[in-house]
């Protein structure tokens, strides 16, 4: 059994993680309303389109809602885990899910501002968050 990991991609994800590849949030968008769609899919939630395409968001974002895995649960970690539901300031609702780096579970706070960072998961870029100094 060997320990290697590669995202699962279908057609409607290939964009978002070759984007990951290149340190790049790809995010799907409608190409008639305009619409940020995320996860991707084929068909716009919105207007019903399947005009998709494929643009690159700044990562600017603030936290909508959260969680803590006490490292107590954790295998070997060694620190709280902070998984945050990043609302992207592109457009309301436009939630990305991913682990927040560099803070300690009492310095999350709701709506606290984010921004896009990178790490590694066994070998592959994929997007966190931090949060962003205020000014």
């Amino acid at each position: 059994m060997t320990d290697a990991w590669s995202p699962m991609t279908n057609y409607d994800t290939r964009s978002y993680w070759e984007g990951c590849r290149e340190k790049k949030l790809i995010i799907a968008r409608c190409g008639d309303c305009r619409y940020w769609i995320h996860p991707p899919r084929g068909v716009c939630p919105k207007c019903w389109s399947d005009n998709i395409g494929y643009e690159e968001c700044d990562g600017v974002a603030k936290v909508y809602s959260y969680v803590v895995l006490p490292a107590a649960r954790q295998d070997n970690s060694g620190s709280d885990r902070i998984t945050v539901w990043a609302e992207l300031n592109d457009q309301e609702r436009l939630i990305v899910v991913a682990d927040m780096v560099g803070s300690a579970p009492n310095e999350v706070a709701m709506e606290a501002p984010l921004e896009l960072a990178w790490s590694e998961y066994r070998g592959h870029p994929v997007p966190v968050f931090k949060l962003r100094a205020a000014g």
